[in-house]
């Protein structure tokens, strides 16, 4: 199959998630350049941002817990969050909500990863952006 696939929780792309196969160019110094999705894995991903650090191994914890995994990036105080598609995406949203409510964190859904979505959400539709430049930093051909 053409194409990259992602191993990696994407911190700043905001249509490719963990496992999908992408196409990507390369650039000055023979970087890769995400390009787009050629096959989707149908992971989503969330990118958590904390204003508590002391907060952020128990949050990091529960994901794990509800099936999620994470990457960290501790100099932006972010963890990107990727959500299988057997994880209900609608029970980690609640309790990611929970968290901003309480003014520990705060949080962006880039990225559905997948046409289920609506099902996934409790029937609200919100597709994911149609395109998006960024770094590939973790691919394997």
């Amino acid at each position: 199959m053409d194409g990259y696939l992602i191993d990696s929780i994407p911190f700043f792309t905001s249509d490719a998630t963990n496992g999908d196969r992408v196409s990507a160019r390369i650039g000055e110094g023979d970087a890769l350049w995400f390009d787009a999705v050629v096959q989707r894995s149908g992971d989503s991903l969330i990118r958590v941002v904390f204003f508590d650090l002391d907060s952020e191994d128990a949050i990091v914890s529960h994901l794990a817990g509800l099936g999620c995994g994470t990457e960290r990036m501790t100099e932006f105080k972010l963890v990107a969050v990727d959500i299988p598609l057997n994880v209900s995406l609608l029970s980690v949203q609640t309790y990611l909500r929970a968290q901003v409510d309480s003014g520990l964190i705060d949080y962006e859904n880039p990225s559905s990863g997948n046409e289920l979505l609506a099902r996934r959400c409790g029937g609200h539709d919100h597709p994911p952006p149609r395109h998006a430049q960024g770094a590939v930093t973790s691919l394997s051909p």
